[in-house]
Parts: structure tokens; C-alpha cells; sequence
């Protein structure tokens, strides 16, 4: 975000593009590390970005850094969700996912494109990360199917 420092500084050259430029590199990975913000995008009218990317990147290896939704089973549909204050407070006490928010795909992808790289990718590695407290992002690895 524009009034984020956090996000203004980069290491090395980035170029700046959009989702279209990624035609011109189906041959390379594509890493998407944090790309959507479902609150961001209901204030810019951004939309669902992230998927519009897979539109137009052909390519083979999809690498994501972020959180990862989970499908509520039968089960869980009941209205008995933990008090958020009992939750574990170290990632690894966390499942894969997000069930302690109430955004069912998390902050940091929207859900059309975890259904779709669930679709057309099948994860191929799945590396946890060190977290802040609450937040249960992971390295995943996907090849197009």
C-alpha cells in the first residue's frame, strides 16, 4: 500500500506491470508472496487481482507465500467458533489455514484463486514459516497439472 513503508523499499530492481505482463513470462516461476489484501481491494475496487494473474501466466511452477483457506467440513458449520483470547499463540499450534478469522480464504489470497490454483496446480512442497502471532502463512510450491 502507498501509505505502507514496509512495502516502498526493495532489494533489487523491480520492474513495475501488471497482470497482462505475465504472458510475456510463462517461461519463469511465478511467485506471488502476500498479493491480495481482501480489505484493500474492497477499498481500491482492485478486484480479485491475484486470479486475473493466472489468466494471462501460462507457465509451469507457481511459488506462494501467504495464508491458505480451508473448507469448512459439516462439522464445523456449527456456530461454535473458539473464543479468539483461547487461541494457541505460536504458529506451530496452528493447523494449515485460516480458521481463526472469519475470512474463510484469509487476507492474503482471494478465494477464486485458491480455487482455481487448486484446480489446475497440485502442491508439490509445503514449507512453514515463522509467523506473528495469529497468522498461519506457508511456503507453498504447485505445479500446473
Amino acid at each position: 500500500g502507498q501509505g505502507n513503508s514496509f512495502f516502498q523499499g526493495t532489494f533489487t530492481h523491480v520492474a513495475a506491470g501488471g497482470p497482462s505482463d505475465l504472458a510475456q513470462h510463462s517461461d519463469r516461476a511465478l511467485m506471488m508472496c502476500w498479493p491480495y489484501n481482501v480489505l484493500d481491494a474492497e477499498i481500491s475496487g482492485s478486484g480479485t487481482w491475484d486470479a486475473t494473474c493466472l489468466d494471462h501466466w501460462k507457465g509451469t511452477t507457481l511459488i506462494h507465500v501467504g495464508e491458505w483457506g480451508v473448507k469448512p467440513q459439516v462439522e464445523d458449520a456449527k456456530d461454535t467458533a473458539p473464543n479468539p483470547l483461547d487461541l494457541p499463540r505460536l504458529a506451530a499450534e496452528f493447523p494449515r489455514g485460516t480458521r481463526s478469522m472469519d475470512l474463510p480464504a484469509g487476507i492474503t489470497t482471494s478465494r477464486a484463486f485458491q480455487d482455481r490454483v487448486e484446480r489446475e496446480f497440485q502442491m508439490v512442497a509445503r514449507v512453514q514459516l515463522p509467523n506473528w502471532h495469529y497468522v498461519r502463512d506457508d511456503l507453498t510450491v504447485w505445479e500446473r497439472r
